[in-house]
């Protein structure tokens, strides 16, 4: 399989908006600049792609009712946001990833380089945060999910300093094996509601939806995935 050009940049919209702002928000302190010898006409030309992302993105939020040309100038300020001349891609290339005077902690920060908060579900989850969810399919070609704080199984709460719950899942045949991390999931969705009904589709009636299901943190970093989970849809 060919290897990402940039796996440290989040799919996923609205983590994308929350890693994004906290890599600017880093990049742009005055001693991380010194580090960094990003010159001004470079910083500017990124800020211009990040201001034109931010405009597109405010005028068709993924989870509001935007209209398909909307959605097309959001998807088309982000990629030029990250890979067009003078993007995110360029700029780490160039001014981060091999220059010996930013630290990994420094990368941590921004984002570029995985926390280590980020863990597949065979890690040993000693007092660690990740989102129980229940899911059922009460109609044809729909799920809902109930999310919420494994501490507080009983409530539709999240912890401190997280703004979302993501979760990636696959749409299979009953009988096959439950998937055994997310990297055997082809799909992600980003419930803004703590208990969200998702439409799959009367063509999935059947079949099983399975998953993994982790918090987003304010800066749009993924916490640790909890244990799988799946129900049959109707």
């Amino acid at each position: 399989m060919k290897a990402k050009k940039t796996p440290w940049v989040p799919k996923p919209m609205v983590q994308f908006d929350l890693w994004q702002s906290n890599f600017m928000t880093v990049l742009q302190i005055a001693a991380n600049l010194v580090l960094i010898g990003m010159p001004t006409a470079a910083l500017n030309a990124l800020l211009a792609l990040q201001t034109a992302y931010a405009i597109a993105y405010a005028a068709a939020p993924p989870h509001g009712n935007a209209t398909k040309s909307g959605r097309k100038t959001r998807n088309d300020a982000r990629k030029a946001y990250i890979s067009g001349v003078g993007g995110i891609r360029k700029t780490v290339a160039e001014y981060i990833r091999n220059n010996s005077a930013v630290t990994n902690g420094l990368k941590i920060e921004l984002g570029t380089v995985v926390a280590a908060l980020t863990h597949s579900p065979t890690t040993l989850r000693a007092e660690v945060d990740y989102p129980n969810v229940q899911v059922k399919s009460n109609s044809p070609g729909t799920v809902t999910f109930t999310i919420h704080d494994k501490d507080s199984p009983k409530s539709t709460g999240k912890p401190d300093n997280i703004h979302h719950a993501l979760v990636e899942y696959i749409i299979q045949a009953a009988n096959l094996p439950l998937p055994t991390s997310p990297d055997g999931c082809n799909k992600h969705f980003e419930p803004q509601k703590m208990i969200t009904t998702l439409n799959v589709g009367m063509a999935n009636s059947g079949m099983r939806l399975c998953g993994f299901a982790c918090w987003v943190d304010t800066k749009g970093v993924l916490h640790y995935f909890g244990p799988v989970f799946s129900c049959i849809i109707t």
